[in-house]
């Protein structure tokens, strides 16, 4: 099995990686419109988001009335997503691995 990233790697990323998000990112406003044309209305159901990152589906998600847990194995993208969500949006970010 191949190595993977480690916490480190991701944490090191993290400031970029959500400035991109928040500045330049084409790719995840057409992801979202992507997902809820799959998902359909998640009002009211649970979602887990695997690999949240910064937490930009976790937050579109829970503006949809969803109950979000948001997983990373990043502490700093965790802190970030924690820092972006709103304390009115009904999201719990948690540090774990997926691979766990």
């Amino acid at each position: 099995m191949p190595s993977s990233p480690s916490t480190a790697t991701y944490d090191s990323i993290a400031d970029w990686y959500a400035a991109w998000v928040e500045q330049e990112s084409w790719a995840h406003p057409t992801f979202l419109r992507h997902l809820f044309s799959l998902t359909g209305d998640v009002s009211g159901s649970r979602v887990l988001d695997v690999g949240c990152g910064e937490g930009y589906f976790s937050r579109a998600v829970a503006r949809a009335d969803a109950n979000v847990t948001g997983v990373d194995i990043s502490e700093r993208m965790l802190s970030l997503a924690r820092t972006r969500t709103g304390a009115d949006l009904p999201v719990e970010y948690l540090m774990d691995d997926a691979r766990a």
